[in-house]
């Protein structure tokens, strides 16, 4: 399997969350990946680990306003290493956008959260460029599956908006150059709603969008992934999202995903992105969902039955030798 990885992904540390009055540990750092990479670059006769550099700013412009595109170029222009910037106020219904970069951070996240830096946007394109590889690879090889084993992740980040960790929206990237193929269909599988990925393809019928996640009532990001929104204009009828309680079996799950996927057929969608995030695993540290490793060996193999092309985008999990043996199990079904 080709795994495409962003090469710049080892040397980036976001430098805390803010969370409350407490600057918190950031659970998003380099340990993610670390024992999974290890575990693949002993196994080279079954993973062919590319590392991609970063692309240019102006290729993610497919996915994200050129508004938000600017704001990014600012960043990288004016921040020293060491600055960094954080949401301060937030526009209701969007206000007017201040001309310091300092206090655009609140126009453009919508979170309090989330803060960014010049390295933040290095990362998030390095990441974005992986996964534009792996879905390149799909179309050009004969190969049905590829891989983006990237962080930052992406899901949150809008077309005109970032935060909850994400900046570039790896998936929305990849289903843009999957649509080469015709129709794309999109399976959000990360505990919390993939709002980024909804935003970007609210209003088209050329990638059909769902999302399994725990209920925005009580999670993350609260203000999107309610059942109601389906989307709107040409795309109305194009998202779907499937809210759930905690304590979710496995069981329960997968028949969710079997149903999900007998959409994706109906659509008659010609390839597949799948946003994994490992975070819907027992033992991840932020979710309370009740799927074991075998379940994710399940996912993989009901996916692979479907003999669609498929890109795999790794979203959240953040124990990493949870996030080693969910993605492991899930790539053995799915080439099962």
């Amino acid at each position: 399997m080709r795994v495409f990885y962003p090469a710049f992904e080892s040397s980036y540390i976001p430098p805390f969350r803010i969370q409350g009055k407490l600057l918190n540990t950031f659970l998003e750092t380099p340990k993610r990946l670390k024992e999974v990479l290890i575990y693949m670059e002993k196994y080279p006769n079954k993973f062919d680990i590319i590392k991609v550099a970063s692309m240019g700013i102006d290729n993610i412009g497919k996915v994200h306003s050129p508004k938000l595109i600017s704001f990014y170029s600012q960043i990288q222009r004016v921040l020293s290493k060491k600055e960094y910037i954080e949401p301060i106020t937030f526009p209701i219904r969007k206000g007017q956008r201040p001309q310091n970069i300092k206090f655009q951070a609140g126009y453009y996240c919508f979170d309090s959260r989330t803060v960014i830096k010049r390295d933040t946007l290095k990362a998030a394109l390095n990441a974005g460029a992986a996964t534009m590889k792996a879905a390149l690879e799909l179309i050009k090889s004969k190969d049905l599956y590829t891989l983006a084993l990237v962080r930052p992740p992406g899901h949150h980040a809008g077309r005109d908006f970032y935060g909850g960790f994400s900046f570039v929206n790896n998936a929305a990237i990849g289903a843009a150059v999957l649509e080469k193929l015709g129709r794309v269909g999109i399976l959000d599988l990360d505990y919390f709603h993939g709002n980024g990925t909804q935003n970007i393809f609210y209003q088209s019928s050329r990638v059909f969008t769902v999302s399994i996640h725990r209920t925005p009532e009580v999670e993350f990001p609260y203000l999107w992934g309610y059942a109601s929104e389906k989307g709107r204009g040409s795309g109305e009828g194009w998202n779907l999202n499937i809210p759930l309680e905690g304590k979710v079996s496995g069981s329960t799950y997968l028949k969710l995903v079997e149903k999900v996927l007998s959409l994706f057929k109906k659509r008659q969608v010609k390839a597949l992105v799948v946003s994994l995030g490992t975070n819907i695993h027992k033992d991840d540290l932020l979710g309370d969902f009740y799927l074991d490793t075998d379940d994710f060996k399940k996912i993989g193999n009901l996916i692979g039955n479907m003999g669609l092309k498929v890109l795999t985008v790794l979203e959240g999990g953040y124990q990493p030798k949870v996030l080693k043996e969910s993605l492991l199990a899930y790539l053995e079904g799915l080439y099962a």
